[in-house]
């Protein structure tokens, strides 16, 4: 057997394990340990078993592509928007083919919002030991997660990134169509992998009761044969070698549709690659009469690898995860009645008003077009038709035969139209608005300036009004339906796999953490925590109370008996230090130094000073501009003199 890896020192690992495999293949390269395989061998036959998927597979499909708004047409209408694809066939050649950039705009601009409000919060995710009364146990179970998610994402070239960047290509995809992660552990570096996964490639029981979910996607049978070398700590293997030796390539078109569609480049494979179908499921095996669980014919969340759709290369087998849930999380960006699965999308909140503004905005431009004269052509009354072949232009002189009749004109123009009105720009601006409403998004959101030139208090919170109760239920539903699960998956995946052998991760713990991790793992991992994600909920309560401030600060600066009252009752001091921590200002850059609060200490006294030797300036018996005979307590000889050393 192979030397040691972290999965034997957790007791239910690989005891081999190839350092090229691809990072796409994300099915969980291992067994939890404790794992009674015996209990996987169930009363049905291979073909039983992938006709039952097969039924599966083909609900889900069916339950997405129709219906009276089905999504994947939905979700394709939405890309094509995000790419400004327009079919322009109707048109005639000299009509105007603009498209709007609102939907690439406003997409980027919400994920941008929801990834900015995450990063401003770096302990959004938080692990509560509910029989933890000194906190050091929910110290380390944060400390384990937020050093997971620092090296949880991956960019194009491969090198980790921390989640939140992630999160904003996932906030992007799921104002498209949904927000779908899974989080994996990487054998190969040593670290929890959050990773997109696309929506349109993973199924879930349409019927919300959660009897399966399935992913497909394509991988390189070369793969597949490094994988099927693969063993877990008893020497059993994790996939049926025979099996994958016997896959012929399989390419799927919907796959390759897929990608197209999203990413705007091709994909067909014309290299010597052989491309095989996988489909991983997560499924609840149930014979035909329904179940009968003293025959075995019954098996709750069981994974099962399928290619092709014809050979099973792994298990079914129990749920290899210690949390025991899916590894997958998919949360649509707004729900829909009755916890519809793929729910709706952000987009579909304006896209049908983009489309409006669109053709309006062609519709002006190409009525502009129009108001340019067209015109009627005699050719035999001019001196050289040809002349005129590619139209008429400004100041173009044109010659009359001179055999020309003088009483008929040559050329003569035709009333195209009344061009542009005021009442086709009236209507282009209530588009317009009535669009960004709907993408609950103003002009003041958007950076735009307002009519007056100036932004005041009120003006900002008029148009923030229609979107913000829109946003913030998206942002805090964000956080309890995506971000918490996606925390506790990431917490306890760190929790099973994280030893010495995994530095990213390792290093940034205590002596004294790691050796509590190595001694108490197991016991950490039936403990009772709650896990908590608050990042975006966070940054709405914080907008919140900076609108509230300064709504109610705007009052308060009107009326002089309420400013008298409030500094009696308020700290000034700290009243601007809240202000300024939540509008993001780094106050440790701006405090003083002691340096500074001396120089200011001295100032005072020396004016306190001043003021009891005959008042302050202006006051009675000081210098005034009419009282310039006395003398000056700050004059350089009188300071000289002050109490206290004061200079």
């Amino acid at each position: 057997m192979a030397s040691a890896t972290p999965f034997d020192i957790l007791g239910g690992g690989l005891s081999q394990v190839d350092d090229e495999i691809a990072p796409e293949f994300r099915t969980p390269a291992f067994r939890a340990p404790g794992a009674d395989l015996e209990e996987t061998k169930l009363d049905m036959e291979e073909h039983e078993i992938l006709q039952l998927l097969g039924s599966y597979f083909d609900e889900a499909e069916n339950a997405r592509e129709t219906g009276l708004n089905p999504r994947h047409e939905v979700w394709e209408q939405n890309l094509h928007g995000f790419w400004m694809r327009k079919d322009f066939g109707d048109k005639m050649d000299w009509q105007s083919r603009e498209v709007s950039s609102a939907i690439p705009n406003f997409v980027e601009r919400f994920a941008a919002n929801h990834r900015q409000a995450l990063t401003q919060s770096r302990d959004w995710a938080r692990v509560q030991d509910l029989d933890d009364p000194h906190g050091k146990l929910t110290s380390f179970a944060t400390k384990l997660t937020r050093l997971a998610l620092d090296f949880s994402g991956t960019n194009s070239s491969g090198q980790p990134i921390p989640f939140e960047y992630l999160f904003g290509n996932i906030v992007l995809t799921g104002a498209l169509m949904s927000m779908t992660c899974a989080v994996t552990w990487d054998p190969r570096t040593g670290r929890v992998v959050t990773e997109q996964v696309d929506p349109r490639q993973c199924y879930w029981d349409p019927t919300g009761r959660g009897l399966y979910r399935v992913r497909f996607w394509d991988v390189d049978k070369e793969t597949l044969l490094r994988m099927a070398d693969l063993e877990d700590d008893a020497g059993e293997a994790l996939f049926d070698r025979e099996a994958i030796q016997e896959l012929v390539a399989s390419e799927s078109s919907e796959i390759i549709e897929n990608k197209e569609v999203s990413s705007g480049q091709g994909h067909s494979s014309h290299s010597a690659r052989t491309p095989i179908i996988l489909k991983e499921w997560l499924v609840d095996l149930i014979d035909r009469d329904g179940g009968d669980i003293g025959s075995h014919k019954v098996r709750e969340r069981q994974l099962i690898v399928t290619a092709n759709d014809g050979r099973i290369i792994r298990g079914p087998e129990p749920n290899p995860w210690w949390h025991g849930k899916d590894w997958i999380v998919n949360h649509p960006v707004l729900q829909a009645p009755l916890a519809a699965v793929d729910g709706r999308t952000y987009v579909e909140l304006f896209r049908h008003q983009v489309a409006t503004h669109e053709n309006v905005t062609n519709r002006i431009i190409d009525n502009l077009s129009m108001n340019m004269n067209a015109f009627e052509v005699n050719p035999d009354l001019l001196d050289n038709p040809e002349s005129i072949e590619f139209g008429i232009a400004p100041n173009q002189t044109i010659l009359r035969a001179d055999d020309a009749p003088p009483n008929e004109r040559a050329v003569q123009s035709i009333d195209m139209g009344k061009g542009v009105t005021p009442d086709m720009i009236n209507i282009w601006q209530g588009l317009r608005q009535e669009m960004q409403e709907a993408a609950a998004q103003s002009d003041l959101s958007l950076g735009q300036p307002v009519a007056s030139g100036q932004t005041t208090a009120t003006e900002v919170a008029e148009a923030s009004k229609g979107q913000s109760a829109l946003n913030n239920s998206i942002s805090m539903d964000m956080d309890l339906g995506f971000l918490t699960p996606i925390s506790e998956l990431v917490y306890y995946t760190a929790l099973q796999h994280v030893t010495e052998a995994a530095p990213a991760i390792w290093n940034g713990l205590t002596p004294d953490e790691q050796a509590m991790l190595t001694a108490r793992r197991d016991e950490f991992r039936s403990r009772a925590v709650v896990v908590k994600a608050q990042g975006l909920t966070t940054a709405v309560e914080k907008g919140k109370r900076i609108r509230g401030l300064m709504g109610a600060l705007n009052v308060i600066g009107g009326n002089p008996l309420l400013i008298q009252a409030f500094q009696q009752s308020y700290s000034i001091d700290r009243l601007v230090a809240l202000v300024l921590e939540d509008f993001g200002v780094p106050m440790d850059r701006i405090e003083l130094n002691e340096q500074e609060k001396l120089r200011q200490i001295e100032a005072k006294a020396k004016q306190d000073f001043a003021n009891s030797l005959g008042g302050g300036p202006g006051g009675p018996g000081g210098p005034t501009a009419q009282n310039q005979g006395g003398t000056d307590p700050l004059a350089p000889g009188v300071a000289e003199g002050l109490p206290g050393g004061i200079v």
